[in-house]
């Protein structure tokens, strides 16, 4: 989140800047947050996960990654499982699951 910007204002930028996606915030569903503490090369990381649903109605291939261009493959929900997503709770969350989670991997 940049400074000033909600989360949902962040989550509108931020499917603008890496999808191309122009979606209004009263597009935005909230559906979770999952909070995450986890240590990286031995820097301890602390992460807020906010979830929406929404509907995407443009076709997407791909999805920039600090500059690079990633392409990016659409699944059914059903296949969700099948991908490896940190953390590993977001797919049960994804899936309607679970209930707000605090996770921690120390």
């Amino acid at each position: 989140m940049e400074d000033g910007e909600s989360y949902i204002e962040a989550a509108s930028r931020e499917l603008k800047e890496e999808l191309g996606l122009d979606m209004k915030t009263e597009q935005f569903e909230f559906h979770q947050v999952i909070e995450n503490f986890y240590e990286n090369k031995g820097v301890p990381i602390h992460e807020i996960n906010f979830i929406f649903k929404t509907n995407v109605e443009k076709d997407i291939s791909f999805y920039l990654e600090h500059g690079i261009r990633r392409k990016l493959i659409w699944l059914p929900i059903t296949e969700l499982h099948t991908l490896k997503i940190m953390p590993n709770i977001v797919i049960d969350a994804i899936l309607g699951k679970t209930t707000n989670y605090v996770v921690s991997f120390n």
